[in-house]
């Protein structure tokens, strides 16, 4: 029989590179309405349809409940801050929030993203593009017989 000694060294790891190992969750960007409840406006968490529709409905501790007052804003955090961008209108809140959510996978994962002062491509424009196309494929004209 032979016997094999292991011996494993245990060391701690330092409490900087604990914080270090933590995952971090993805990007989240929430849909919250601010409501009056109790006699103060608060922001409460949306509550989507299956039908993937906005109804008035907000999460209130836990029970649903309608409240067509205030108005709609996407939250997310910046740092340890949380940032609330108001929406008025509720039918583009869902196709904001999906853009907001890329685009903060996109900064977070390192992609330039452009921004909205920049000037727009040189180039022609998408009726001088189509004109020049319609030209190309136009077939030839045939001399007429006579």
């Amino acid at each position: 029989m032979v016997s094999i000694n292991v011996d494993f060294d245990v060391f701690e790891v330092p409490h900087h590179a604990k914080n270090l190992i933590r995952l971090r969750p993805a990007h989240r960007v929430n849909i919250v309405k601010k409501v009056k409840v109790e006699g103060g406006w608060n922001f409460f968490p949306a509550v989507v349809e299956t039908n993937g529709k906005l109804k008035d409905k907000v999460r209130v501790r836990g029970s649903v409940e309608v409240h067509p007052e205030g108005s709609y804003y996407l939250q997310w955090r910046e740092g340890k801050s949380r940032i609330h961008q108001p929406f008025p209108e509720k039918a583009d809140v869902l196709d904001l929030a999906r853009r907001k959510r890329l685009e903060l996978e996109a900064q977070k994962a390192g992609v330039p993203l452009a921004e909205a002062g920049e000037e727009a491509p040189t180039g022609p424009t998408v009726h001088e593009a189509v004109a020049t196309y319609l030209e190309n494929i136009k077939p030839p004209q045939r001399e007429p017989r006579t």
